[in-house]
């Protein structure tokens, strides 16, 4: 079972799974301009290119994917747009497919906290509390 943790992820081994969405630009690279996204794609130079190829492939511009991983990294959907609020249910499919993964590959023994915009409040707490997950 994951042990879910606050931290510095970036620094953490394992994998490192950001919030993301499913808009691609007319150069198929996924943007990822905000936080935690943001700094991935900063840290791993070509990031938005390969998860962007990856949905273009999958389910193109504004698709479902709900999670997808490049190498050590992947992209938890949680909007379709970059600038739509989370969405409940895409966060919902996304988390499944994780512990889908977690379950299947017992590597997996630590993911960080992918979901930031829930403790920053940009959801609303009624949301919060009916979230079928939880983190410490």
């Amino acid at each position: 079972m994951p042990t879910f943790r606050k931290g510095e992820m970036f620094k953490a081994p394992g994998f490192i799974i950001v919030t993301a969405n499913s808009f691609l630009t007319s150069e198929m690279k996924l943007v990822m301009g905000r936080g935690a996204a943001w700094q991935l794609k900063l840290k791993v130079p070509g990031i938005d290119k390969a998860f962007g190829e990856m949905i273009h492939r999958q389910c193109g511009h504004l698709g479902l994917y709900g999670l997808i991983f490049h190498k050590r990294y992947g992209a938890a959907q949680v909007r379709y747009r970059f600038n739509d609020k989370p969405a409940l249910g895409l966060i919902s499919l996304s988390m499944t497919m994780l512990g889908n993964v977690a379950t299947r590959f017992q590597k997996i023994d630590t993911i960080f906290n992918i979901l930031p915009s829930i403790f920053l409040g940009l959801l609303i707490l009624q949301s919060r509390i009916s979230a079928p997950f939880a983190l410490e």
